[in-house]
């Protein structure tokens, strides 16, 4: 299970992205395909870990999620 973050405004670069989720801390990250493609519903377009798109110069938003632990 993952915890879905606040999108962000404005597309960025896959690049800006990845750095992007990194900032955040506490275990942020791009979604996976699998999990993207799962949430793409609530999440709309935005960037996935491996996106093919990121080598096209495309500008998309970052959802990040984090994997929720179980107590």
């Amino acid at each position: 299970m993952i915890e879905i973050g606040k999108a962000s405004e404005f597309g960025i670069s896959y690049d800006e992205a990845v750095l992007y989720c990194f900032c955040l801390g506490d275990g942020w990250r791009l979604p996976t395909q699998a999990e993207y493609y799962a949430n793409q519903e609530s999440v709309g377009a935005c960037w996935y870990q491996g996106d093919p798109a990121s080598h096209l110069g495309k500008l998309w938003p970052v959802v990040p999620v984090r994997d929720l632990i179980d107590d």
